[in-house]
């Protein structure tokens, strides 16, 4: 290919469908997610400012904190970082490392191979969340699973642990559950658009293809989100 291929932005779905449960479980995770939003500015600190704190200089590509955050009792994983050429400060990748296969009652995963990107969360200056988008595999380096097998994954993403910030990790792991069927969206949409690009290609060629970057991008607002959900919770206890 010797053209970049375009990354469009998406609109919301409709959560209309949505059962109740699934709504109430979005309801909470927006609690959490304005919840330790809050706690970090009445300090005066943001989810971002926590993940750059002792870090050093402010390095283009480089992952922060220094090593990534894992809890290896879900096998969630993030980092934060910037290199784009966007109205961003920067955003976080997210990740999940499959399971092992263990006898044991302690859950184990596999630190020895790339882990499934989920989505990526695109902040600006001042540690706000702009919105969400999916990449190629190649730009994360990771196990690229299709997105059908991947509601599951993102709802055992969850970093419970507080290293490097007990607030930024619930914040994230909200941000993830409140945002799911976006994220979903996005998904579905990056597999349709490297099926799209694979003509006369195998799989693997068009995932390492670099005229494919970003697949699509999504705007979110995290007050909005939780007035529909409140919304739809609301009309569903009606009927």
């Amino acid at each position: 290919m010797s053209e970049p291929v375009m990354s469009p932005k998406l609109t919301a779905p409709s959560m209309q469908a949505l059962s109740p449960g699934r709504l109430a479980r979005m309801a909470h995770a927006g609690d959490q997610v304005r919840a330790a939003a809050q706690a970090l500015s009445r300090g005066g600190l943001n989810v971002v400012g926590e993940c750059l704190r002792g870090q050093g200089t402010f390095y283009e590509m480089e992952h922060y904190p220094g090593g990534d955050v894992y809890d290896s009792q879900t096998g969630a994983q993030y980092y934060y970082h910037h290199h784009r050429e966007m109205a961003e400060h920067g955003h976080f990748h997210l990740f999940v490392r499959p399971p092992l296969a263990t006898a044991g009652a302690e859950p184990r995963f596999d630190v020895d191979s790339p882990p499934t990107h989920l989505i990526a969360i695109s902040m600006d200056d001042y540690g706000a969340p702009l919105g969400l988008f999916a990449t190629n595999r190649w730009v994360t380096d990771e196990k690229l699973l299709p997105a059908t097998e991947l509601p599951a994954l993102i709802d055992r993403f969850s970093v419970e642990h507080a290293n490097p910030n007990w607030a930024v990790n619930r914040w994230l792991t909200g941000m993830l559950a409140l945002f799911q069927p976006q994220v979903l969206a996005l998904l579905a949409h990056r597999d349709q658009v490297l099926a799209e690009q694979a003509a006369g290609r195998t799989a693997a060629e068009v995932q390492e293809d670099r005229h494919i970057e970003v697949t699509g991008e999504m705007p979110i607002d995290v007050d909005a989100q939780i007035e529909t959900i409140e919304t739809l919770l609301q009309a569903s206890a009606e009927r």
